[in-house]
């Protein structure tokens, strides 16, 4: 869903935030600190079924697996 997201960008821009994609998630069409207003947002700018994410605070990089 989101392979092409630059997560570093994300957290600088929008830390803390919820987001919404477009439909090819390459492009944030809309912000807040609330899902459901980011939600209906993104439904008011053409968006069918929007894709939200929370954007974390901070970078946190995973290494390994359990």
């Amino acid at each position: 869903m989101f392979m092409n997201l630059d997560l570093k960008r994300l957290i600088k821009k929008y830390g803390g935030f919820w987001v919404a994609f477009n439909e090819d998630s390459s492009r944030v069409i809309a912000s807040g600190k609330k899902a459901q207003k980011v939600y209906d947002e993104a439904k008011k700018k053409g968006s069918d079924i929007p894709k939200l994410y929370k954007v974390p605070n901070k970078y946190i990089p995973i290494i390994g697996a359990l």
